[in-house]
């Protein structure tokens, strides 16, 4: 595994029961490690993939360094780098399940196995949540955990009744005030530090009353979803179910999307429609509106665990058993 045509043409990897899974090896340079990275990545040869630095190279022709002290030398850069491999693990492709298959034959079994147990994360697809407030939609998520497994709730509110929930639940929660944290931006600096550390496969916003800092957009990426009580690009914002009776709306519903650093403007995944009933209320249709939110949010994260879902380039991409299954529940998913 010298070089990058010999890895792409590995047959081996198309079939092994564990593809998808995490691919760690040496190559000569950064060009050919992402060379490498998105050779796994669009031929599924492999989910994941950590890289770490050949310094064999360095050192492999000095008499004065044995092969036992570069494994050394080797294993302490690994150590030091785990904290970005786990980054580097999840910019690469989020949502399959990392685990090493394979490893350069030098570093031997045992480093092997250290390294599997260091930066495996668990077999089931890890998700954080941020709430503020009551945390219904974190509830239905939580309710309906078996394909993904919910590590942490982090909410802006100390006092939001979604923190006693996960407490009830056995899960971990999480807080920050602005009040404390003295800003938004400094409570939302707080919050990426916290994720950067949990490393979740997907960070999902269930009713977090912030607006996200384009910086913290662009740190976590395509792993941010959102839920939005409307047929999103229409009602964006606030008050959604009063002005779609305003306006004389005979659908409405609700939408899980991407977040982008606009309000509501990411692609959208899925919707679920709502009909309007003659004799609602902003009040009778939230209700409805939330129940539909409780089916399609669970459903979303779902299928992006199980790999029925993803979103390449922000567009997402279903397969036919992830399109049955919306066509079932009434779903709406893009084209």
């Amino acid at each position: 595994m010298s070089t990058i045509p010999e890895f792409r043409s590995t047959e081996q990897k198309q079939t092994d029961p564990c593809s998808g899974a995490l691919l760690v090896t040496t190559v000569p340079s950064a060009a050919d490690a992402e060379r490498l990275a998105k050779i796994c990545v669009e031929e599924r040869l492999s989910g994941c993939v950590a890289i770490i630095p050949a310094i064999s190279s360095v050192y492999r022709w000095n008499d004065a360094v044995t092969m036992e002290q570069e494994l050394q030398i080797q294993f302490k850069t690994t150590q030091d780098a785990l904290p970005h491999l786990r980054r580097r693990i999840i910019e690469l492709h989020p949502y399959e399940i990392p685990a090493i298959i394979e490893i350069n034959a030098n570093f031997g079994a045992t480093y092997g196995r250290w390294l599997a147990e260091e930066i495996a994360p668990a077999k089931t697809p890890s998700v954080v949540i941020l709430a503020s407030g009551r945390g219904s939609n974190a509830r239905a998520l939580i309710n309906n955990q078996g394909p993904y497994r919910i590590s942490t709730i982090i909410s802006d509110n100390e006092n939001a009744p979604v923190l006693s929930f996960a407490s009830e639940a056995g899960i971990k929660g999480l807080t920050c005030s602005r009040k404390a944290a003295g800003s938004i931006a400094a409570c939302q600096e707080k919050i990426a530090t916290a994720l950067v550390d949990l490393a979740p496969n997907l960070i999902v916003l269930a009713g977090f009353m912030q607006i996200l800092k384009p910086w913290f957009v662009e740190q976590f990426g395509d792993r941010l979803i959102n839920i939005h009580p409307s047929l999103l690009p229409a009602y964006p914002g606030l008050n959604t179910h009063q002005r779609a009776l305003t306006a004389g709306e005979t659908l409405h519903g609700a939408t899980v999307h991407l977040v982008d650093s606009g309000v509501d403007t990411g692609p959208v995944i899925a919707q679920a429609p709502v009909p309007v009933l003659p004799a609602d209320t902003s009040e009778t249709l939230a209700a409805r509106v939330l129940d539909a939110e409780h089916r399609l949010f669970p459903w979303v994260i779902t299928a992006a665990a199980k790999g029925e879902l993803s979103w390449p380039d922000k567009k997402p991409r279903f397969t036919e058993a992830a399109i049955s299954s919306a066509k079932e529940y009434g779903f709406l998913i893009p084209e």
